[in-house]
């Protein structure tokens, strides 16, 4: 905790506070190379080094101060081109895209340290556009069709799910009741002048 320019360290404020975050392999082979790094940094200080405890540290062992932390990463994002991007705002982008990788809000919860999915529900997780869409093609795989959509045009890329040609499209009469055909050039169509 940081009070004016002092840091504190204190306990977690719940008991969910306290814990082991998991990371991938990738991420974890980063880590174990600053390691490495870090030993042959202690090395060089010898008795200098400040044993703080913690993996990211200064050079000589003592820990980062937060505001320098976030100075580093607004510079850096500055420089990336990226929209600006709050350095909290990476714990809101990896709980949604935990939960649209479909990672159980249980766990997102306890990697977050809420005390209840709940809160992890309501505050650190948005629907994407992309996680939306997957969720509609769900549902709409829910739903009897009499007619078969062919997969190259649920993904944009082969045009209408329908022959070319007009008389092979279904009739309403073929139809399903609430599964009208609609071609886009009906479905809103122009006010008469």
């Amino acid at each position: 905790m940081q009070l004016g320019w002092a840091v504190e360290a204190d306990t977690p404020k719940s008991d969910a506070g306290g814990r082991i975050v998991t990371v991938d392999s990738v991420t974890n082979a980063v880590i174990e190379a600053w390691r490495k790094r870090q030993i042959a940094e202690r090395l060089e200080w010898g008795s200098a080094w400040v044993h703080s405890g913690r993996i990211f540290t200064n050079p000589d062992g003592s820990a980062l101060h937060p505001a320098e932390v976030t100075k580093t990463f607004n510079e850096r994002v500055a420089a990336s081109g990226l929209p600006p991007i709050r350095l909290h705002d990476l714990r809101h982008g990896a709980a949604t895209h935990a939960l649209e990788a479909g990672v159980d809000v249980k766990v997102v919860q306890e990697e977050l340290g809420h005390a209840s999915s709940v809160l992890t529900r309501d505050t650190y997780s948005s629907v994407s556009p992309r996680l939306a869409r997957l969720e509609a093609e769900r549902v709409a795989r829910t739903i009897p069709r009499a007619v078969q959509v062919v997969p190259e045009a649920a993904t944009g890329t082969g045009g209408p799910p329908w022959p070319q040609n007009d008389a092979a499209r279904p009739s309403v009469r073929e139809e399903r009741a609430g599964q009208a055909w609609c071609a886009a050039r009906d479905s809103n169509p122009e006010p008469a002048d």
